[in-house]
């Protein structure tokens, strides 16, 4: 706590050495909204997987991994005289696994009088440890018709809407599991927002590239953005950022600036929770399979409150409160019985390996029995069949449920990495390697004592693991 404290401290004696820089007010259009990366100051161009982050850089979506989705409401410049500026977004994305995953966001921004608002919608895909996006926004500035502006020549000449569109490109690049580098550039058509035919009113191309940095408990954000403006000529502005959790999550805190304004944020986790279900149903081959669904939950609630430390006074600031939405299924189906069927004479037997299944052929049989104790033999026979189908099934699940626990190691979320060790261990209680897996988690979180634990586990399952003898050996006692 006293490191964020100290690293705000920072940012904010920055933010006003760089009030001498000047400040200009910005459209919605070009500032992005987003509970938590506005309290970042907007340095959010490296940041992964924020169901708004692909607001500032269309690749953040690809580090996505389920579904998630983000609300948010403010009021801007609280205090002025006769303010009424509201601010309303909504956005979230898909993971369609390897394939990419698709983002959806609106924001509105305005007043009684004019409103800006913007559809956007991304694709971010991942290759290794690159990501890149592409994002196309539909923007809609809009004048309310009054009393006046309707019978107003101009208006009654442009109409009160104007309608243009802007494309996003963005990329990422995680460098280790702590460093991460990434790069936008946004609105680089410029599209042109006078309502007048034959003048130009374009809004600033935005070049942005910075990095992010896990210290510890806490994640430093930095960012340079280029804005190439046709008024007031191009400016550089630099924003920084921390971020820190408290209480295994449970409460984040953020803090940042820029030269137009310094901000904090506090997320609190109120919700979390798995849902398990297993059931059997019938397949058209005639057989059965059991159906296994894992359904997780997760709600945040957060506030974020923005100041302008240039440009404007007499304001309380801004103010910014909403939800976010994470929502996981996974369902997976396993034949595990095949009445009538029996092995071919020379099929092979199941080898397991840690990343391939061997699975042996069926076939077709008709067997004509007479004798009890045959009858007997036989059905013994395909229970037994049955249990190494299910046993199969349940090792492919089992490796998926590891998979997704390496992902969220890298991502350091430790918490969603051990629930998912604990599934594949509910499939298969002797599973070295989930225990093996479990260990690597634990050390990560600085746990030593479990960590020992789940490798001697391991080892117990698998004396031959002769790794998780080095890595017990090279623990600190």
């Amino acid at each position: 706590m006293k490191i964020l404290v100290r690293t705000s401290i920072v940012v904010i004696a920055i933010c006003m050495l760089l009030q001498g820089a000047g400040s200009v007010a910005h459209a919605a259009f070009v500032d992005s909204p987003g509970k938590r990366l506005t309290a970042l100051g907007g340095a959010a161009v490296a940041d992964r997987g924020d169901p708004m982050g692909f607001f500032y850089n269309p690749a953040s979506l690809a580090w996505g991994h389920a579904i998630a989705f983000e609300t948010q409401f403010g009021r801007h410049f609280v205090g002025l005289q006769n303010d009424n500026l509201n601010r309303g977004a909504l956005g979230g994305y898909y993971s369609l696994e390897e394939w990419g995953t698709v983002g959806v966001g609106y924001d509105y921004f305005g007043g009684e009088l004019y409103n800006e608002q913007r559809f956007l919608t991304s694709f971010g895909r991942r290759f290794g440890p690159l990501a890149v996006g592409i994002g196309i926004n539909f923007l809609f500035r809009t004048y309310e018709q009054t009393e006046y502006t309707a019978v107003d020549p101009f208006f009654d000449e442009y109409g009160f809407t104007k309608t243009t569109f802007a494309v996003d490109l963005g990329a990422q690049y995680r460098y280790t599991e702590d460093l991460s580098f990434g790069f936008a550039a946004r609105r680089l058509n410029r599209p042109n927002q006078a309502f007048e035919e034959g003048v130009d009113d374009p809004l600033p191309r935005e070049f942005q590239g910075g990095a992010s940095y896990r210290l510890g408990d806490y994640t430093l954000f930095g960012d340079i953005e280029f804005r190439d403006r046709e008024l007031n000529g191009a400016d550089v502005t630099p924003r920084l950022g921390v971020e820190t959790s408290l209480f295994e999550d449970l409460l984040v805190l953020q803090a940042g600036g820029n030269r137009d304004e310094i901000a904090f944020g506090v997320g609190v986790h109120v919700y979390d929770q798995v849902f398990n279900s297993s059931y059997l149903r019938p397949t058209a081959e005639g057989g059965r399979e059991r159906v296994n669904e894992n359904r997780t939950l997760l709600l945040k609630v957060g506030y974020t409150f923005r100041y302008p430390i240039g440009g404007v006074s007499g304001t309380a600031g801004h103010h910014l409160i909403g939800a976010n939405i994470y929502f996981d299924r996974i369902i997976n189906a396993t034949d595990i019985a095949y009445t009538g069927r029996s092995p071919e004479p020379d099929a092979p037997e199941v080898v397991i390996q840690i990343d391939t299944v061997f699975v042996p052929q069926y076939h077709e049989i008709v067997v004509e029995v007479a004798d009890s104790a045959e009858i007997t033999m036989l059905r013994s026979r395909i229970g037994q069949l049955e249990r190494e189908v299910e046993i199969i099934g349940n090792f492919n699940e089992a490796m998926r449920h590891l998979d997704r626990a390496q992902v969220y190691y890298f991502d350091r979320e430790f918490e969603a990495a051990l629930r998912e060790c604990g599934f594949a261990i509910d499939l298969i209680p002797n599973l070295a390697y989930a225990y093996v897996r479990l260990g690597s988690i634990y050390l990560a979180m600085g746990n030593i004592p479990d960590a020992r634990r789940a490798w001697e586990t391991a080892l117990r399952h698998d004396p031959a693991f002769t790794e998780v003898r080095e890595y017990l050996r090279q623990l600190p006692r």
